[in-house]
């Protein structure tokens, strides 16, 4: 038989589903002692081989001495080991499909032992009133009052400065100066430029800048009192120039300077891009409108660690975008704001997949292809595309989950009665 005792056929689990609350599933495994014994031989024969014990040689000293040196090693791989094994013959014997790793609650080990384990579940969704959804927008249209002032923005954009025929400075202005800086006579080494630009209208850094700047004249210096982080420091600033904005024409020159033939042309592009712009926002709100029904009329629980690894995702991105790391101070807060929108995410991915269980919204191989194909075009060598066809191919399933989701919303936007107000 071997150097081990084996479990006798008779020596099983006892797998029992204990509750079940939303998403989440409390079960238990009881673990005969037989089979706790011959794994315990297992791991002692593991660790006898890594075991360094004076006056034995390596892999050599009694298996009692062995267990003495190292009884929460021991324990840990034990408990580990019997995990690995049969949890997942528990959400097979319980049929369950995780969304997650599953977790050890509570371990009861006396001679046999129990585990308390928890599995987190996809909601069961029998969509309901996904068809016909009535849903309300505001159209707007493009007036000519908007017309001018994105021509204007337009204008705004493509101003240049010049230098100002006045000689004194004032809010119309832009200044372009020079100073150096000194809190309680002592010199800011780092607060110093020889060639600043400061624009006359808007807020400044330095509180109280723009209004001791106000009324100087070109080439004249003078001292600022402004406030440094809080505390009163002085300027000492000589103004080297005085600058004003200057708007290009609005008429066909500049229309050509855009890359077309006239100010009409200008004008239609503009007026065609605005509608363009419209539309999309139009959408967006019969989007959400449409989220906003299908989540009133399908309540349905979330799995909990799966909000949570949403949440972090979205923190984490939030962090990329934004190029800093959200300090710690700010971090549960935001986690508590974003939370419920996690949530409705989650439980919109799920209803519109069910959406798509019960109207047969499967991907095609042309649908594959074509997205494969879509892929491709950005990629230039054959090693590159080769290997993003080898990457379709080993996420094939989760892309059929992806265009499965986008074929449902596209039937509830198509099914929608949409009004205009």
């Amino acid at each position: 038989m071997g150097l081990f005792t084996f479990a006798e056929k008779s020596d099983k689990p006892k797998f029992k589903k204990n509750k079940e609350e939303g998403c989440v599933v409390s079960a238990s495994i009881e673990i005969p002692e037989a089979l706790i014994q011959n794994e315990k031989h297992n791991v002692l024969l593991w660790v006898q081989e890594q075991a360094k014990i004076p006056g034995f040689r390596p892999g050599k000293a009694p298996m009692a001495m062995v267990e003495a040196h190292y009884p929460d090693t021991i324990r840990e791989r034990i408990l580990n080991r019997l995990a690995e094994k049969f949890v997942p013959d528990l959400v097979k014997e319980l049929n369950l499909t995780p969304v997650t790793a599953s977790t050890i609650t509570n371990v009861d080990w006396n001679k046999s032992m129990k585990l308390d384990v928890q599995i987190e579940i996809a909601p069961e969704v029998d969509p309901k009133d996904y068809l016909k959804i009535a849903v309300s927008y505001k159209k707007r249209p493009v007036t000519d009052d908007i017309l001018s002032a994105e021509l204007e923005k337009l204008r705004d954009a493509h101003s240049r400065l010049e230098q100002s025929e006045e000689e004194t400075l004032g809010t119309q202005h832009y200044a372009v100066i020079s100073y150096t800086a000194f809190q309680n006579g002592k010199p800011l080494p780092k607060l110093k430029n020889d060639s600043e630009l400061i624009d006359m209208s808007s807020d400044q850094l330095l509180e109280g800048l723009s209004a001791g700047l106000l009324g100087m004249k070109r080439g004249e210096s003078k001292e600022i009192k402004v406030k440094f982080r809080e505390k009163e420091t002085v300027l000492k600033v000589a103004l080297i120039e005085i600058k004003k904005k200057v708007l290009p024409q609005l008429d066909d020159d500049f229309a050509k300077d855009m890359g077309l033939e006239s100010l009409e042309d200008l004008k239609k592009n503009l007026k065609d891009s605005i509608e363009k712009e419209y539309s999309k926002q139009e959408e967006d709100e019969i989007r959400k409108e449409i989220e906003k029904a299908l989540l009133k009329a399908n309540s349905i629980p979330v799995p909990p660690t799966l909000v949570e690894h949403e949440t972090e995702r979205f923190l984490e991105s939030l962090e990329r975008q934004s190029r800093r790391s959200i300090p710690e101070t700010d971090l549960e807060k935001l986690k508590k704001e974003i939370r419920p929108q996690v949530e409705d995410n989650l439980r919109l991915s799920y209803i519109f997949l069910a959406i798509a269980e019960k109207e047969k919204l499967d991907m095609t191989e042309e649908d594959y292809n074509q997205e494969l194909e879509e892929a491709l075009k950005a990629l230039k060598s054959d090693l590159e595309k080769e290997e993003r066809r080898k990457f379709f191919e080993r996420n094939k399933s989760g892309l059929a989950r992806i265009i499965r989701e986008r074929k449902a919303r596209q039937l509830t936007r198509e099914k929608a009665v949409v009004k205009e107000i």
